[in-house]
């Protein structure tokens, strides 16, 4: 029936399933942001900097960081206070952060510190938890700075919480909105170029299906992996095997098709 379906309905049906992963995407991110305002509020930043040491002094200057602690200094992930940010969403690392100005870089030493960021003499090593990969980003051009509890907790009184508190309700609809149009209009760019493969594809299997239905084919098959993929992401789940999405999206796509053929000729 799909086949004779027209084109409009799955339309239809692509803007609702973007809608339902675009709600959840932005409702985590959303809880988050959340969460955070209200332990701000709640809990006070004297109890959020508790675990903060209070000798700790970081700095820049030109380029090069400073610190006045034994390194490396490890800031564990425990010392997130209350329920609003869970080891889940740190990627389940035992640290946070780990300041070490003395020890050159490198991808092992990085992996053996079990931390979501290093800082090193000059730059911060950061774990991307989506892509699971490691970036660096230089300090070289970042303007000269000086961090202590002090100086965090104005930062929070007199900049972050304010601004929460004022704009929170406009961050949460914005989340929503830019999360819909971004993906939007990234699985509209994927499955069209997916369709090219399925118009092709379905010629050397003598389907022969014109491109428009190709493209109506492919968004109704990729529910089941999308929603998958969507599930992966929330939960930081690295898939050894790339292209698994549009694999997958065509082995249903093909399993419907031959699935079809052999119903009409019986």
């Amino acid at each position: 029936e799909l086949l004779k379906t027209p084109f409009s309905f799955s339309l239809k049906y692509f803007l609702l399933l973007v809608f339902l992963v675009s709600l959840i995407f932005s409702t985590q991110i959303s809880i988050v942001l959340v969460g955070a305002t209200k332990l701000l509020e709640q809990k006070g930043q004297e109890e959020l900097l508790k675990n903060f040491p209070s000798q700790l002094e970081f700095s820049l200057k030109n380029g090069q960081v400073q610190t006045n602690l034994p390194q490396p200094f490890f800031l564990p992930s425990s010392a997130f206070p209350g329920q609003s940010i869970s080891s889940r969403d740190l990627g389940n690392k035992s640290n946070l952060l780990v300041i070490d100005t003395k020890t050159p870089f490198t991808l092992d030493k990085f992996q053996s510190y079990d931390t979501l960021f290093w800082i090193t003499g000059s730059s911060i090593a950061y774990q991307e938890l989506r892509k699971d990969a490691t970036s660096i980003m230089p300090l070289k051009e970042t303007p000269d700075f000086t961090i202590n509890k002090q100086t965090v907790m104005s930062f929070l009184n007199n900049s972050v919480l304010p601004f929460l508190r004022k704009f929170l309700p406009f961050l949460v609809a914005g989340i929503y909105l830019l999360s819909f149009a971004g993906i939007l209009w990234s699985t509209f760019i994927y499955v069209s170029l997916l369709a090219i493969v399925v118009f092709f594809l379905t010629k050397i299997t003598k389907h022969h299906l014109s491109y428009s239905k190709s493209l109506q084919l492919t968004i109704h098959a990729n529910t089941f992996p999308l929603l998958i993929s969507t599930v992966i992401s929330l939960f930081f789940i690295h898939m050894p095997m790339p292209f698994w999405q549009s694999l997958l999206t065509l082995i249903i796509l093909f399993y419907f098709l031959n699935k079809t053929s052999s119903m009409a000729t019986s």
